[in-house]
């Protein structure tokens, strides 16, 4: 492919030899069956970045109608999926702003969701009903773009946001995963668009994470 870019050089910046130059070119005219290539492979001038996107670029879309131009074979077979994906979750972050909770960030596929703290010792608190609808609306807008695939996901609150975090439960409450910094009043609730299983009970006091799923 960098021969049809018209760079001529191995990695180790040492140049092809012209005979494996010529043999390309040779083969691309031999397996071409597309006649508009034709008249360019054959006075292809050492190649080129435009004759590079004509010989492997394609055109993309994905099923929400996402599209993409003349991309390369790797963007052109995950953007059905990473693109489809985008739109879900842009969906389901409009949908809980108009539902009224507070998004604070969307860290790769998690969505943070700022909560009131509840006016009782946080091992006291129950957090489920909101985690719980942050989730519903999160898993529903997947879906409405993910046709038959089934689609789930997690939730865990916790006073800070971090990768580790479960959901922690207390007889059947949800409750913050971690311990209270003074500093920092908010508790977070985080939903995102892939499946991990099922989640599992955290022991009391150690710090825990939420991953929801897809």
């Amino acid at each position: 492919r960098v021969i049809v870019r018209g760079r001529p050089t191995r990695r180790d910046g040492l140049p092809y030899s012209q005979r494996f130059i010529d043999s390309v070119w040779r083969a691309l005219r031999e397996l071409n069956q597309n006649p508009e290539l034709a008249p360019l492979l054959a006075e292809h001038g050492g190649g080129s970045d435009a004759l590079y996107n004509k010989l492997f670029g394609a055109p993309v879309s994905t099923i929400t109608g996402r599209l993409r131009g003349s991309v390369s074979y790797t963007v052109a077979r995950n953007t059905p999926f990473s693109g489809l994906a985008a739109d879900g979750a842009k969906l389901a972050l409009w949908r809980l702003h108009l539902e009224g909770f507070s998004v604070v960030a969307f860290v790769h596929d998690e969505i943070v969701v700022e909560l009131p703290e509840q006016p009782v010792p946080p091992l006291e608190a129950d957090y489920s009903e909101a985690a719980q609808r942050i989730a519903s609306i999160c898993t529903d807008a997947m879906q409405s773009v993910c046709a038959a695939v089934p689609i789930a996901a997690q939730f865990a609150v916790s006073y800070a946001w971090h990768k580790s975090c479960d959901a922690r439960w207390i007889d059947e409450r949800l409750v913050p995963s971690d311990a209270r910094d003074d500093d920092n009043f908010a508790i977070f609730a985080a939903a995102d668009t892939r499946d991990y299983g099922p989640l599992q009970p955290v022991p009391e006091g150690l710090f825990a994470d939420a991953t929801p799923g897809e």
